[in-house]
């Protein structure tokens, strides 16, 4: 992963830079993300977005105040861990809503409106964020056509 990492690095005089700061806080950084996420896997990719940042940012990190690195690496890590969750919560949510749509077609309910699993999707749609829950309305609550729609 290291020579990926390297890869972003625009400038590569900050090479070395970054291998020293990854070989330094490479362990304490996945500590973070594990703390955060709890999942081993999840933990991991989480420490490879915090280090595609700080890849991206070497060049205005500071290496001569360790206190200030850690706690800036530190933050990274977590903000990454967190990122990371919302991303698998998002995916689980989109996944849940296709499962249902899906069975809800398949089950053959053919008058929506007059059945409790339209009421059921329509309160799921309306949990969603942005443009899918808007779509999913537009489309299966309003019947407008994907031409229509776009």
């Amino acid at each position: 992963m290291l020579t990926f990492y390297l890869s972003l690095i625009e400038d590569h005089q900050y090479d070395s830079k970054f291998e020293r700061v990854y070989t330094k806080y490479e362990k304490l950084m996945f500590a973070v993300t594990l703390e955060v996420t709890k999942n081993f896997y999840d933990a991991e990719e989480a420490l490879d977005d915090a280090f595609i940042i700080v890849a991206k940012k070497i060049a205005d990190i500071r290496e001569d105040n360790e206190n200030s690195l850690k706690a800036l690496l530190c933050t990274i890590a977590k903000n990454a861990a967190i990122d990371c969750l919302r991303r698998k919560k998002r995916h689980e949510k989109a996944v849940y809503m296709d499962s249902f749509v899906y069975t809800a077609i398949n089950d053959g309910i053919t008058e929506m409106e007059e059945d409790e699993a339209y009421y059921d999707l329509v309160h799921k749609i309306e949990e969603m964020d942005g443009i899918c829950r808007d779509v999913l309305l537009l489309h299966l609550v309003l019947g407008m056509s994907t031409g229509q729609i776009s």
